[in-house]
């Protein structure tokens, strides 16, 4: 018993001649070696040949085991070696050894024990993998699920499951949203982040869960631009580069987070900002707790006021006359450009957020009114579709030449339809510690 995968052999001899209470007790066997956490799930022997099957897989298509990962155990907690792009075959180890341990969630019928979170990824890689090497992937989980006491329906679902994400087209990527939590008690700037890659079908993929390592702004970059060029590896996502939403509460919003950059490539390339490289834009959700009815305001405007701009000035009045004209003559407004004191926009931004306005552009480093005219250059008040863009060009303009800078805009965007908005996920497996009670 001192070696992890001795358990799992011993029942892999005794598997193919046990039978009815024999058959019973190993199954039982092997699930309280699960819940205890004693031993690895696979044998010498199915370890040994997963391995083999998976470095084809790696050798072939190297970036199919992480995105196959992705969509089959969305609800998992993946390794972070699985949040790469690509794999070789050297990092297949530590992808078995990391789902090892976890279940997919799903309780077995008839009492069986669930189907491991390994086996079905193995699944959806088969199934991906196409004819030959998926055959042999799956001979692989049927033999290694009849040991292990797998009902052969449960196996079936998963297998069902895998053949229909097979054949429908991929979605693409349409945002990577990366949500920062700045932790006061570390007294600097660092960040607890959290990456979730948005497809145009609504579907989402968390891409790296909040680890209890704090970020930099650097490294917080660093992972973020990880994240968008996995998010260009995707099938079907063609030249399209996602946008960036950058979740923060209402203190995040004072935040240059287009201007941090990601570790430089050696001496050959200087360090970007990611606001120059991607269209970065803020999101705040934490007000609509405060206000549950600012989503529903927030689709009317979108419905009903894209070619509405309100651009504050003098004649705007103060934080009441502003509420005043969100609440009658702009109404249905999509868009409010943010012009005025420095010592009152914060509040008037606000104001804004919360009355439901989905886009609102200022310049942080305003002084007052006559500073108006450093954003002309954006078209401000322009076409509305174009302004992430017309913005990631200035950002990229002025990192070229930053004596030049003449603002520093930042820009709020809430996407028409919600966000994922999930708790942190699965932080370990539930099955483990109550199923073989």
């Amino acid at each position: 018993m001192a070696h992890p995968r001795a358990l799992a052999s011993l029942g892999e001899a005794l598997a193919s001649s046990a039978q009815g209470t024999a058959r019973a007790a190993l199954t039982h066997l092997f699930s309280w070696a699960r819940a205890l956490d004693y031993g690895s799930l696979l044998s010498v022997n199915e370890y040994d040949a997963l391995i083999g099957l998976l470095r084809r897989v790696c050798e072939k298509q190297p970036a199919l085991l992480p995105r196959t990962a992705g969509e089959a155990l969305r609800y998992v907690i993946l390794p972070e070696i699985l949040t790469r792009p690509q794999l070789s075959a050297d990092d297949v180890c530590c992808v078995v050894e990391g789902l090892e341990d976890l279940s997919d969630g799903v309780s077995g019928p008839e009492g069986a024990p669930p189907v491991p979170a390994l086996l079905r990824l193995v699944e959806f890689v088969a199934a991906a993998a196409g004819d030959g090497l998926g055959d042999d992937l799956r001979a692989w989980s049927e033999t290694t699920a009849r040991r292990l006491g797998i009902h052969t329906g449960a196996l079936g679902e998963r297998r069902a499951d895998a053949v229909q994400w097979a054949k429908r087209a991929a979605s693409p990527v349409s945002r990577v949203v990366m949500e920062l939590a700045h932790d006061a008690a570390a007294g600097d700037d660092r960040y607890r982040v959290r990456i979730v890659l948005v497809r145009n079908d609504g579907s989402h993929r968390v891409l790296k869960e909040a680890e209890s390592e704090l970020k930099t702004p650097r490294e917080a970059a660093s992972s973020l631009s990880e994240a968008v060029f996995t998010a260009a590896q995707e099938p079907g996502q063609g030249d399209h580069v996602p946008w960036v939403t950058v979740v923060v509460d209402r203190a995040g919003l004072d935040l240059a987070v287009d201007e941090w950059e990601p570790e430089a490539l050696g001496d050959i390339l200087p360090s970007w900002p990611i606001g120059a490289d991607y269209r970065v834009s803020l999101s705040c959700p934490e007000l609509s707790d405060q206000r549950p009815e600012r989503e529903g305001d927030q689709e009317r405007r979108w419905k009903n006021g894209r070619a509405s701009v309100l651009v504050t000035s003098r004649s705007s009045g103060d934080a009441r006359q502003l509420v005043n004209l969100l609440k009658t003559e702009h109404r249905d407004t999509a868009r409010v450009v943010l012009h005025g004191p420095a010592a009152e926009r914060r509040s008037w931004l606000l104001t804004c957020l919360v009355l439901g306005v989905p886009v609102v552009l200022w310049d942080r480093e305003a002084i007052g009114y006559e500073d108006a005219r450093r954003l002309e250059v954006l078209a401000p008040a322009g076409d509305l579709e174009g302004l992430p863009e017309r913005v990631r060009g200035f950002r990229s303009d002025s990192a070229a030449c930053p004596a030049e800078r003449r603002a520093r805009p930042s820009l709020v965007w809430e996407p028409a339809g919600r966000l994922p908005r999930t708790q942190s996920l699965q932080l370990s497996d539930p099955w483990r510690g109550s199923h073989a009670s």
